[in-house]
């Protein structure tokens, strides 16, 4: 069960072998009084067992199947939809036990899957097991929005990274580059970001409950090469906004990143 940046309820449900059981994934827009099927083409195998929603767009789900005595199955997995359910693509493939992600960025997330603790820096695009010096298999995961710190439960306790795995965002190389400078700052950051190709862009600002407060680029055609667009730290309305953390977000080519940002007055 896990609650949108909207406040949609989602929650999934049991096995498809036995009959009523299984519904895949339900949501709730009325606090539980009504719910609608989101499950959309998902082929549901096994219990839903974990839903994550991407802080800044409650229409950017991943599910993750898992913990059932069929571990080949194909159809186990994590999964992702960004239409809110009606279609769905898997993104990782195995009896995936647990998915956490961070709650600050919807690109980062930690799958379980057997003994490997699976991390993934851009969406699922590709993934690098950091699960090596654990004892036992992990059950339980979670991320850490402040230093960037994985937790992780084992059958004999918990345990985290050490630091921020630097090592393995240098390993997966990204796909937009989105980042700024000066970071913090003010009165003004230059966001900068890169494309392999011409393509439409949209960046923009959102605050740390993920509400949009500024649009920078609106599918704008870009050309392919570094790009860079400067926030004068003003939402859409001109006004200027208070000290704190905010979040851009860039889309292109099919891809989406995020990065922090710390406006200082």
């Amino acid at each position: 069960l896990t609650v949108g940046p909207g406040g949609d309820v989602l929650v999934g449900t049991g096995i498809p072998s036995y009959p009523g059981v299984n519904d895949g994934i339900l949501r709730s827009s009325d606090a539980g009084a009504t719910w609608t099927e989101i499950s959309g083409d998902m082929v549901c195998a096994s219990f839903v067992g974990q839903i994550e929603v991407d802080p800044l767009d409650a229409q950017h789900i991943y599910a993750a199947q898992g913990g059932t005595w069929e571990p080949d199955d194909p159809a186990l997995g994590v999964w992702e939809t960004l239409d809110g359910g009606g279609h769905w693509t898997q993104i990782l493939a195995g009896n995936v036990l647990d998915l956490c992600m961070d709650p600050l960025n919807g690109d980062v997330l930690v799958a379980l899957r057997g003994a490997e603790v699976l991390l993934t820096r851009n969406g699922g695009a590709t993934w690098v097991d950091i699960g090596d010096g654990l004892p036992y298999a992990a059950t339980y995961c979670a991320v850490l929005p402040t230093d960037d710190r994985i937790y992780v439960a084992t059958y004999d306790g918990l345990y985290a990274t050490a630091a921020s795995p630097t090592a393995v965002a240098d390993a997966q190389a990204a796909t937009l580059a989105l980042g700024a400078a000066p970071n913090p700052f003010n009165p003004a950051t230059a966001i900068s970001f890169s494309l392999p190709a011409a393509a439409r862009a949209t960046l923009t600002v959102h605050d740390a409950q993920g509400r949009q407060v500024r649009r920078l680029l609106a599918d704008a055609a870009r050309p392919s090469g570094p790009q860079q667009v400067i926030w004068d730290g003003r939402d859409d309305a001109g006004h200027a906004l208070p000290s704190g953390l905010y979040l851009a977000r860039v889309a292109a080519l099919g891809r989406s990143e995020t990065s922090k940002l710390v406006l200082l007055k």
